[in-house]
């Protein structure tokens, strides 16, 4: 079984590093049975800084870091892909602008294992961050569970046709 994580609010307290009560004891368990796993994150703050030149939202340097953090506390995390998508259809970027912030994300983060879009169906709700999570592992949707802590996350497992959890049940 595929288990993807939202990150923010499911994995880790929202905009931080500290992991959820329960979950590391989760992770491990879960790898342990043997499943594959994948974050896949909606981070389109830094899209929003290059389109208003607002410094309150974070640079793709301070989200890599924040990322590798995270792995550092959730050592599951560093070998598993995360899909992450930094679009924002509200937003007017050039394709050229997307493109560094997307490799200014990767460099970042590396060595993590990012897969990132500025396409707007990755955008949760949207569906295809939890497609691309599947085809990486070349699983069908019926063999994934997406669990999350908001609509948006249970609006997207069901546009993908992926179970959701809700971190409440799964914790």
């Amino acid at each position: 079984m595929l288990y993807i994580f939202d990150l923010d609010g499911t994995l880790v307290e929202t905009y931080g590093i500290r992991p959820l009560d329960g979950i590391p004891v989760r992770l491990a368990k879960l790898q342990a049975e043997g499943h594959v796993m994948a974050v896949a994150t909606n981070q389109a703050g830094p899209a929003w800084g290059l389109a208003t030149g607002d410094g309150k939202y974070p640079q793709p340097r301070e989200l890599g870091e924040r990322f590798r953090e995270i792995a550092k506390v959730l050592p599951q995390l560093a070998t598993i892909p995360w899909f992450v998508s930094v679009g924002d259809p509200r937003l007017s970027l050039d394709t050229s602008a997307y493109t560094q912030l997307i490799r200014a994300f990767q460099a970042a983060g590396e060595p993590l294992d990012l897969h990132l879009s500025a396409d707007p169906r990755w955008r949760k709700p949207g569906p295809e961050m939890l497609h691309a999570a599947c085809a990486y592992y070349e699983l069908p949707p019926e063999q994934a569970v997406f669990v999350g802590d908001y609509e948006t996350d249970a609006a997207a497992a069901a546009a993908a046709g992926v179970t959701y959890i809700s971190i409440e049940q799964f914790l």
